[in-house]
């Protein structure tokens, strides 16, 4: 019974994602594999900003590490001067513990 209720909700969900249609909105960032990526608002401006990190394939690997700021839509490297990486994990904390990330 719980396998048929599993795939039933299955079912829903993919029925659900195959009616959505997703427009390219030229958001200007890079083209990555063996990449991570995390949400997150870190100028508290209410828009969600992305950090980035991953590899582009130009001949050999290209490595890099990046927070786009998300202004309204539109979406600019803050050039945080990160050392580049490829095949981790990011992710947004709050390091001084001030309750912002």
């Amino acid at each position: 019974m719980k396998n048929i209720i599993i795939l039933a909700i299955f079912g829903i969900f993919s029925l659900l994602v195959s009616q959505v249609e997703f427009v390219d909105i030229d958001a200007g960032l890079q083209g990555v594999e063996h990449s991570s990526v995390e949400w997150g608002d870190y100028d508290n401006d209410g828009d969600l900003d992305i950090l980035l990190t991953g590899a582009e394939y130009r001949g050999d690997f290209e490595t890099f590490s990046r927070i786009y700021n998300n202004d309204n839509g539109s979406f600019t490297d803050i050039e945080a001067g990160f050392h580049d990486s490829k095949g981790g994990a990011v992710a947004w904390g709050d390091y001084d513990n001030d309750e912002d990330k």
